[in-house]
């Protein structure tokens, strides 16, 4: 218990660099307790034990407190891994039947052998039914994966060059993005610029150059003086995404010299460039003067600098009103809903959290040609999980990464399916033969059984049918040849455990000296037994009989 949560914790803290030697001393301690040896542990030891217990318990409740909206990326991250892990851990209980089989022999009592046994074969009947229930849209039909979605920068390109600058929005453009998205406010005089936080304290120096202003709210500050500050020299010192140690001493110069853009000025950007423009507009506090006209001042500027048909129109205020006004705006919502009241309110694309994804909604909404975007995927695993999903574009910060995969990270056709299926085969007949069949004598009957093996994996492999037929052919497959197994295999004759006499000849001496191959269990309390192979009476003997 100790060595799983402080693997699990140790894991979600990224520190598994730092617990190797643990974690080695604890997977040999494990193994030596299952072989039934005392673990001999010092007092020091004991209370490491309990201290790690006791944290790694305590650390692990107050991550899933503090990490409790990230739960749905976990499960999210199953969704993509979930094929390969069963199809790893399907080849692990194949590995582990030899052993378990073995272990099966040596144990005395019958209830640890019905123990042993029942668990293993609870587990493996579990692995059988995963893939009935299981989802994942990297699971695909050959031909069936859809297009990339497409890559729309998220402040710009945030890794590169400060982010909702100019030259962050140069470099989207440059390392492939088809879309531009940002946040706009309006400045005290009317003039539309771009800015995430309400204030200005985390990407700007007005600490330096308005120390008394640092908790006003952004839009109460002039177009003027909002030209008097420094955008990028925050990225130099911060380094937010650790890409500073890569950046040329010209692109330092760039950066330094970047100031807060205009709505005009970033729109000139798209439109030179041909992208696409995706904005969240900020309503101006209570008092400000464009509080109630905020709206069509940001129109005017969109009209005057880009074509409507680029703009995806997130703002909710108003959308009829603006739809009427300038109907060429793809109108964009933030929340779900029925299909219906979707177009009723000529919505054309949705722009949700990734934690919305689903494969079953994607298509429901573009079967009435309303398109997903989702916000914020940098991760190449996530991006890789949208493209099955058929998500058709991505908010991103790392579109100079994405832009360069050419197919899902996870993709997984029918055929490693179907190799899971046929592992499934292999697991059963293994562990029936090593019931009936004890190595080293069982090597002629073990490669017959490996060759029907192989002639099943073939046959499930050529039906190519789909996965859970495949499944549900398999486990007939494996239980018939169990059962065939189990009525024709004769038990093990008690020659085997004995060495080859390289005379030929079986002697009572000759016997008594070979007798100890035999197992411990098989030296106590056994009857005179009938040999059919040498035709030899055998007595077995207590351990120290000479």
């Amino acid at each position: 218990l100790t060595f799983f949560l402080s693997f699990v914790f140790l894991y979600f803290w990224s520190e598994t660099d730092c617990f190797s030697v643990v974690d080695v001393t604890q997977v040999l301690a494990v193994c030596l307790l299952s072989e039934g040896q005392r673990l001999y542990l010092h007092w020091s030891h004991k209370i490491g034990i309990v201290v790690t217990l006791a944290f790694s318990v305590t650390a692990t409740a107050i991550l899933s407190d503090l990490w409790s909206k990230e739960w749905k990326t976990l499960l999210l991250s199953l969704q993509v891994t979930a094929p390969f892990l069963h199809v790893a851990a399907v080849a692990l209980m194949t590995l582990l039947s030899w052993p378990i089989a073995l272990h099966f022999f040596r144990m005395n009592k019958r209830v640890r052998q019905v123990a042993i046994l029942g668990l293993y074969l609870s587990v493996l009947f579990s692995l059988y039914l995963v893939p009935l229930g299981m989802y994942s849209p990297c699971i695909k039909e050959a031909g069936t994966l859809g297009p990339p979605p497409s890559l729309i920068g998220h402040r710009g390109a945030p890794m590169l060059a400060p982010e909702n600058t100019l030259l962050s929005f140069e470099k989207a453009v440059e390392v492939g993005g088809e879309g531009l998205e940002t946040d706009v406010r309006i400045s005290y005089d009317g003039v539309p610029f771009l800015m995430h936080d309400s204030t200005l304290r985390r990407t700007t120096d007005v600490d330096k150059v308005f120390p008394n202003r640092t908790q006003q709210d952004a839009s109460l500050f002039t177009w003027a003086e909002l030209q008097q500050l420094n955008a990028g020299n925050w990225f130099l010192s911060r380094d937010p995404f650790g890409t500073g140690s890569s950046l040329s001493e010209t692109e330092r110069s760039s950066i330094q010299n970047q100031s807060i853009p205009s709505l005009a000025q970033f729109l000139e950007v798209a439109a030179g460039s041909g992208r696409l423009v995706l904005f969240d507009l900020r309503r101006p506090p209570s008092g400000h003067p464009y509080n109630v006209s905020f709206i069509n001042t940001t129109l005017q500027v969109v009209w005057d600098n880009i074509n409507s048909s680029q703009v995806l129109w997130l703002p909710s205020e108003d959308r009829e009103t603006v739809q009427a006004v300038d109907p060429e705006l793809q109108q964009t919502a933030e929340e779900r809903g029925p299909v219906q009241n979707l177009t009723d309110r000529h919505i054309r694309r949705l722009n949700l959290p990734y934690s919305s994804m689903s494969e079953q909604q994607i298509r429901s909404y573009w079967s009435v040609n309303i398109s997903t975007n989702l916000f914020v995927i940098s991760q190449p695993w996530l991006y890789s999980l949208a493209w099955c999903a058929g998500v058709h574009s991505i908010t991103t910060n790392s579109i100079h990464l994405l832009s360069h995969l050419r197919q899902p990270l996870f993709l997984m056709v029918r055929p490693p399916i179907c190799l899971s299926a046929g592992l499934f085969v292999w697991q059963p007949v293994d562990l029936a033969g090593l019931l009936y069949v004890c190595p080293p004598s069982s090597l002629s009957i073990k490669n017959k059984v490996q060759r029907i093996n192989i002639m099943l994996l073939g046959l499930v492999c050529s039906l190519s049918l789909s996965p859970r037929l495949s499944v549900c052919l398999s486990v007939c497959l494996s239980v018939c040849l169990s059962v065939c197994l189990s009525v024709c295999l004769p038990p093990p004759p008690l020659s085997m455990f004995l060495s080859a006499d390289p005379r030929g000849v079986h002697s009572d001496v000759d016997i008594d000296r070979r007798f100890v191959h035999l197992p411990h269990h098989c030296r106590l309390h056994i009857p005179l037994v009938r040999d059919e192979h040498t035709r030899t009476y055998v007595q077995a003997h207590e351990h120290s009989h000479t």
